[in-house]
């Protein structure tokens, strides 16, 4: 359970509506007593921000900047927009938490807050040595009793050549990228059994790195034990005594841990990431790693790109500096911070039909008859633009409309 539903547990016990997990029947009625006015306060995941709490007061949503909080069925709604549609309705306030909040929560202009007592440890930026293995790095491990180390790449090493014909490693399903993780080679896009694309053999040699290498290089460090975090399932935080390694899912919130060292592997792999906000993702988890050290331990991030906005917002522990480059980088692309972006799939004839509406920006690609488009539009031309893409549905030329889709 998060630190914030743990808190809220201890602060007002009995009052307090737990809206999460559990079967549809569990659900239904917790959100019939949710509805009956039982609880004065509702803590839960994603659907809970609808729930019909009288008298809403505070809509509070933690993490703010995580992809999590964008639901990937239709209707695609996010919660920081429900959040502040349900605030403005009912006379409610709305409180977007994060360390590194999002562009679109930045650009909506609201009052920002920062705890005037807030401490922020130290961040020594170091060049990435081997397998993320820098000595600076190593040298502060052997000396320290407990440590996060954050691995963004799962798994042991990636597929670089087969063995027995010598050519590039490649899946022979679909061509994706081979990795080793958990004693098997995979195909990280299918899930296909490893085999050479040219010859069919399941013998390839290795690059090593992820976090179970991570994990195994830790191990001979020192005495202290070594633990990994699990992609899923159920897990302990790092703790005191111990080195903990862990990709994003790692990355929860746990309230304060107090650990020496946090370090943070392969941060340029952030800049060559897919997606037009990977980076601010990216960033949005160092820091809160980061939080992970208490204010007198250490943050030591591999880069080397020491002067890259993302790295100094860490750094500073103020992600003002990145939020300005990433709303100018965002301008340039065509998808400005603040503009809704619909994926629009439909016939050959849907980029004519979508130009007629004059978005900010319209991309098209797709394959046979099938036609998809990538369009930006003003905020304020959102209605007229639900009302064109009605019509178009209705007369056949639109088949599926996403609205903010992850990108």
């Amino acid at each position: 359970m998060p630190a914030t539903a743990r808190a809220l547990l201890d602060a007002f016990g009995e009052n307090v509506g737990l809206f999460l997990g559990g079967d549809r029947r569990e659900r239904y009625r917790m959100w019939l007593e949710i509805r009956a006015g039982r609880y004065r306060c509702v803590v839960g995941s994603r659907p809970a921000v609808f729930a019909p709490v009288a008298d809403l007061g505070l809509v509070w949503v933690s993490r703010e900047s995580h992809p999590g909080h964008r639901e990937e069925r239709s209707p695609y709604y996010h919660v920081r927009d429900v959040a502040l549609a349900r605030a403005r309705l009912q006379g409610a306030v709305a409180v977007m938490a994060a360390l590194c909040p999002s562009s679109e929560a930045q650009a909506g202009g609201h009052p920002s807050v920062v705890p005037p007592g807030r401490a922020w440890p130290p961040v020594e930026v170091v060049r990435p040595g081997p397998e993320g293995r820098a000595p600076r790095l190593m040298a502060a491990l052997r000396q320290v009793r407990s440590a996060f180390l954050y691995q963004p790449l799962p798994g042991y090493g990636v597929a670089r050549v087969c063995r027995a014909c010598g050519e590039p490693a490649a899946c022979a399903a679909c061509g994706g990228v081979l990795r080793l993780a958990a004693g098997a080679v995979r195909c990280s896009v299918c899930g296909a059994q490893g085999r050479c694309a040219h010859c069919g053999a399941t013998r390839f040699g290795i690059a090593r790195g992820g976090v179970e290498r991570v994990e195994e290089w830790a191990g001979g460090l020192g005495p202290r034990p070594v633990r990994r975090i699990p992609a899923q399932g159920p897990f302990d935080p790092p703790a005191g005594g111990e080195i903990t390694v862990g990709g994003a899912e790692a990355v929860k919130d746990y309230g304060p841990l107090g650990l020496d060292l946090v370090g943070i592997l392969d941060a340029d792999l952030a800049a060559r990431r897919p997606g037009l906000a990977a980076q601010e993702r990216s960033l949005a988890l160092w820091m809160e790693a980061a939080g992970f050290a208490r204010p007198s331990g250490r943050v030591i991030v591999q880069s080397s790109r020491a002067g890259d906005p993302a790295v100094q917002a860490l750094v500073t522990g103020n992600p003002e500096r990145f939020a300005r480059a990433e709303t100018a980088r965002r301008e340039r692309s065509g998808f400005p911070v603040g503009f809704p972006v619909f994926r629009v799939s439909g016939g050959p004839g849907l980029p004519p039909a979508l130009e007629a509406a004059r978005p900010v920006t319209l991309l098209t690609s797709g394959s046979g008859t099938e036609t998809v488009c990538l369009v930006a539009v003003r905020p304020e031309a959102v209605s007229a633009f639900g009302r064109g893409i009605r019509e178009l549905a209705e007369a056949g030329t639109v088949t599926r409309v996403e609205a903010e889709p992850h990108l």
